[in-house]
């Protein structure tokens, strides 16, 4: 005996799904046919035994804007009248080679067997995210689970936004800095080793800044296997800064330091808060997961901190607004909104109209930042390059200002 999946529709038209135990699929498909169903689908359970499909796809993380278009179309299919099995079906097949598509296909698989929609997404937590199952939880347990669903797409689309527009204003300084790097590299391994033979040729004592050129050269050559261990180490003590509380704090307290992208960072830490807080209280998330979903979304541990802090005082009875108030981190006019809208019961509607304005400042400063980093790099390339061909062309001068 095996057991076997099915989806069906009764003679009255509804939906009909579930678990049977048969010798093989024509029996199975026997079975439901005797119980006067309409057979749309029986497969064999993948649950069963080991599940190789789990210890196969267990790793692999979705991304962000896989998820919004996940939650967006459920949406759409809900509010549609599509029955919930049907559209995960339909939806996990369509992209049943990405990520997105194994996880709707195994939420389609729980859901089948019997598991709540919370419950199946609560499996699928370490590659959707908290915040997903949180909203799609409280969705289900209001009866909105179309507006749950929006309301994460939203918020997904959003951090997209977000994310990619910090990603604009930092591409540039970026590929900049790593070309000048390379070129300085190239210059120093290759071409002063050339003016080197040539000025020792020459004879003579040689200006200070080429001298300088010249040793910086000799020392490339002779350790030019420490560049790359030393660019590995700077991506492995990223990532470890990361890991560690204390030092990935310390990190992110220096980020919000720098005199350029600081405030900026700091935008889009804000727009994220506000933005989570709106699409989970708008959802029904109580206010106390709320808020820790919206620390762990600010990807900053400073306003994570914050947010933790803020909870604890709420928890002990204090308002939102009062709690916010005491932490330095975050701006007052978040939480005069949030006060407004705890008298008011709208501090989701305020949150959204709040976190669109700060992308909209983000968006600016993102622009500004560009625009004055462009001549600033070219000017800092250019010294760079100037100066080492100006020390490579010094001893030169000086042979013809004595020829002369």
């Amino acid at each position: 005996m095996a057991t076997y999946l099915y989806e069906a529709y009764t003679k009255t038209g509804e939906a009909s799904a579930g678990t049977i135990d048969a010798q093989d699929e024509d029996d199975a498909r026997s079975q439901l046919k005797q119980r006067g169903l309409l057979v749309l689908e029986v497969r064999q359970s993948r649950t069963a035994g080991l599940g190789k499909a789990e210890i196969r796809f267990g790793g692999d993380k979705v991304k962000m804007k896989d998820v919004a278009w996940a939650a967006r179309n459920l949406a759409t299919t809900q509010a549609a009248g599509l029955p919930l099995v049907r559209a995960l079906k339909m939806l996990g097949t369509q992209r049943e080679k990405d990520p997105v598509g194994k996880c709707l296909l195994r939420i389609h698989e729980s859901v089948v067997n019997g598991s709540a929609l919370g419950d199946a997404f609560e499996a699928e937590e370490a590659r959707l995210g908290q915040l997903t199952t949180a909203l799609i939880s409280a969705g289900e347990t209001s009866g909105k689970l179309d507006l749950s669903m929006s309301k994460l797409a939203d918020l997904c689309e959003a951090r997209v936004r977000l994310k990619r527009k910090i990603a604009s204003a930092m591409a540039y300084p970026a590929v900049m800095i790593g070309l000048v790097v390379c070129i300085f590299l190239a210059m120093l391994l290759f071409v002063v080793p050339t003016f080197k033979g040539m000025y020792t040729q020459l004879g003579g004592d040689l200006p200070s800044l080429t001298q300088f050129l010249i040793d910086a050269s000799e020392t490339s050559q002779k350790y030019w296997f420490m560049f790359p261990i030393l660019a590995v180490g700077i991506v492995v003590g990223f990532r470890q800064t990361s890991r560690n509380p204390k030092l990935r704090r310390q990190r992110d307290v220096l980020m919000l330091r720098l005199p350029l992208f600081g405030s900026l960072l700091r935008s889009t830490a804000i727009a994220r808060l506000a933005t989570t807080l709106a699409s989970s209280l708008g959802s029904g998330v109580p206010l106390l997961d709320a808020m820790s979903q919206a620390g762990n979304v600010a990807n900053n541990a400073v306003f994570k901190e914050a947010l933790e802090q803020a909870r604890t005082e709420v928890r002990e009875g204090k308002s939102l607004a009062v709690a916010l108030a005491a932490q330095p981190a975050v701006p007052d006019i978040f939480t005069q909104l949030i006060a407004i809208g705890e008298e008011s019961g709208k501090v989701d509607e305020l949150m959204v109209k709040y976190a669109k304005t700060v992308e909209e400042e983000v968006e600016a400063k993102v622009e500004g930042l560009t625009s004055m980093l462009e001549p600033l790099m070219i000017v800092v390339f250019g010294g760079i390059i100037g100066v080492m061909v100006v020390a490579l062309y010094l001893p030169m001068l000086s042979i013809f200002n004595n020829i002369k």
